[in-house]
């Protein structure tokens, strides 16, 4: 098994917009005992204040652009069909295992 640390500024760049590739792959070495996750409380607690700034970010960069490509299908005079709106459910997901990966992590004090 592999012993690694993740900093907080990893965790926060692991988030995106759109679906992320990486985090699944953590979540499965994770739960196969491949890898283990070592953290320090510090990070923790750093994770836990900015993961909700940066959800904010996401969530209106997001709509912004959606508001954004409603202006130009309007002026083109196109439809966007409501599959197309904007879904935060990824978001959530994608901070979900983040939290789920530290909270099984191995914590340092």
């Amino acid at each position: 098994m592999i012993n690694i640390l993740i900093d907080t500024c990893s965790w926060i760049n692991l988030l995106s917009e759109e679906s992320n590739k990486l985090l699944p792959h953590l979540e499965f070495w994770n739960k196969n005992h491949c890898i283990n996750i070592v953290s320090h409380e510090k990070i923790v607690e750093e994770w836990n204040i900015h993961k909700v700034k940066h959800k904010k970010r996401l969530t209106e960069s997001i709509s912004t652009k959606y508001a954004h490509t409603i202006v130009v299908a309007k002026k083109e005079k196109l439809s966007i069909p409501e599959a197309l709106s904007p879904n935060f459910d990824e978001i959530d997901n994608q901070i979900k295992i983040i939290d789920e990966l530290l909270s099984n992590s191995q914590v340092l004090v």
